[in-house]
């Protein structure tokens, strides 16, 4: 601590500084300070140095601690507005008149801040992903996949990212596609009557039915369904 002082009639005014350490919101680091004050006290009585800086620090610790190391321009700040609202002060005889931080990080603790702030970063847009993932599935289980159309539209949405924005797809499109995979679509009503259908046959019945439906499908020269329903019969 180091002091110099004048006489105001019977009572000395004091500027005194202390150099300290407050501990920030990032735990186990520390700002280093100095507090500059200016004290007033009778002769007789000492200087009273160690009163005025119990209160002083009292005052800014809790300050301190709602900033990470990295914003100590912050903190000061905050601090600085603190102390002009709380001073004047008296303690006893003793008048706190005035009080200043500065703050400074050693560039140690710098950078171990600077890696806890990435690592919280990089926690932080996992949590993003993970967050947006869990929505998705949400998304497809409550609304894709209870409705043909709905299901239809994501495909077509799904399959333009990275290929063509969403806007290319041509509303008429996406329109007729509503239409026709619509719950009360007529397509979809066919497909149910074919669904009931094929649950009431037996196993050799049913085999019958997807070998007609391949023979229908390669006579119109699509080969690709071919080979899907006979996938599909096999899985």
């Amino acid at each position: 601590m180091s002091s110099e002082g004048w006489w105001l009639g019977s009572k000395s005014r004091s500027a005194v500084s202390f150099e300290d350490a407050l501990e920030s919101r990032d735990e186990g680091l520390y700002f280093q300070t100095v507090c500059r004050m200016t004290i007033e006290h009778p002769r007789r009585q000492g200087d009273g140095f160690e009163y005025a800086a119990r209160y002083v620090r009292l005052a800014a610790e809790p300050i301190a601690r709602k900033f990470g190391l990295l914003r100590a321009n912050a903190a000061e700040q905050e601090l600085a507005h603190v102390l002009r609202v709380r001073l004047p002060f008296k303690i006893g005889s003793t008048k706190i008149v005035q009080a200043q931080y500065s703050l400074r990080v050693e560039s140690e603790d710098q950078e171990s801040a600077r890696r806890r702030l990435a690592l919280l970063d990089r926690k932080f847009l996992e949590s993003l992903e993970r967050e947006r993932i869990r929505a998705e599935i949400s998304f497809v289980r409550e609304v894709v996949m209870k409705d043909p159309a709905n299901a239809e539209i994501y495909k077509i949405l799904q399959l333009s990212k990275g290929v063509q924005a969403v806007h290319g797809t041509p509303y008429d499109q996406l329109a007729k596609l509503c239409a026709e995979w619509s719950p009360e679509g007529r397509w979809v009503l066919i497909a149910r009557i074919i669904h009931e259908f094929l649950r009431e046959l037996r196993p050799e019945a049913k085999e019958d039915f997807v070998a007609i439906l391949q023979a229908c499908l390669e006579a119109s020269g699509r080969q690709d369904l071919v080979r899907e329903v006979g996938a599909a019969t096999r899985s």
